[in-house]
């Protein structure tokens, strides 16, 4: 019993590294922001935990933002059915959820989502008003998943949708059926007109190659014109100085003088 509560619950992936997609229509809430009835932001949607073998969401992966809260921040796992969406703000409700529930939680890690894991996130919740789990056989998936906690469906109540839409919808469809939904209604500029080149049929595509060729050119034209012309004058100026002379006596010295010296 104790060996098949601490086994890992392999059918509970994340949707991004899975081979699934959200199907086409349905809101995918990762990158959500997670806000507070007081629209306090506390976190974002991290993920989406679902099952591969029912293709139902299960858990909400909330990346929390502890400090508006007083909380340690860190990833927990909210079921699916206690989320609200509000599609054009594009944000993520948890109207029974309180802080003490978000502080109760235990940390999330990916691969690591265990029956005794999970079991210890009903406790959480279950003593609270408004939030019953009923006891179930927790060693059948189907038996501990009914219930409306993790009914994917009741996070759509706020959503806006025809008054006729009785379509049952799926959430979760794989990614090459995605693919493959889109080529049929789809070409590579619109949808497929009648008569056009269906994919994966033999035909013929007639391909036009159109090429522009730039066409470049000079043309010299005037912008400024600038007049430079050069006058010489001539004119007579009279200088008067006075005329200097040095006058120099020499003295003429004898022998004896020289000998002297």
């Amino acid at each position: 019993m104790s060996e098949e509560k601490n086994s890992y619950n392999k059918n509970l992936t994340e949707l991004r590294s899975s081979r699934y997609e959200i199907a086409e229509g349905e809101p995918d809430i990762r990158g959500w922001l997670v806000r507070t009835l007081q629209n306090q932001e506390i976190g974002k949607v991290k993920e989406l935990l679902f099952d591969t073998s029912s293709l139902r969401v299960r858990y909400v992966v909330v990346q929390l933002d502890g400090k508006p809260l007083n909380l340690v921040s860190r990833d927990l796992l909210i079921p699916i059915g206690l989320a609200e969406l509000h599609e054009k703000e594009k944000v993520v409700l948890f109207p029974e959820i309180s802080v003490g529930h978000f502080a109760s939680l235990p940390e999330y890690k990916r691969g690591k989502v265990t029956m005794q894991f999970e079991r210890d996130i009903r406790a959480v919740f279950a003593p609270s008003s408004g939030i019953v789990f009923k006891e179930v056989d927790y060693n059948d998936p189907e038996e501990f998943y009914n219930n409306e906690y993790f009914d994917e469906k009741r996070m759509d109540r706020q959503r806006e949708r025809p008054a006729d839409d009785k379509i049952v919808r799926e959430r979760i469809i794989p990614r090459d059926r995605m693919n493959n939904d889109r080529t049929k209604t789809e070409g590579i500029n619109g949808p497929i007109q009648e008569g056009g080149f269906a994919p994966f049929q033999e035909g013929a595509i007639e391909i036009k190659e159109h090429s522009e060729v730039p066409v470049v050119s000079k043309e010299a034209r005037v912008v400024e014109e600038v007049s430079i012309n050069k006058q010489v004058t001539e004119r007579n100026e009279k200088v008067k100085d006075s005329v200097r002379k040095t006058e120099i006596d020499i003295e003429k010295l004898s022998k004896e003088d020289i000998s002297k010296k």
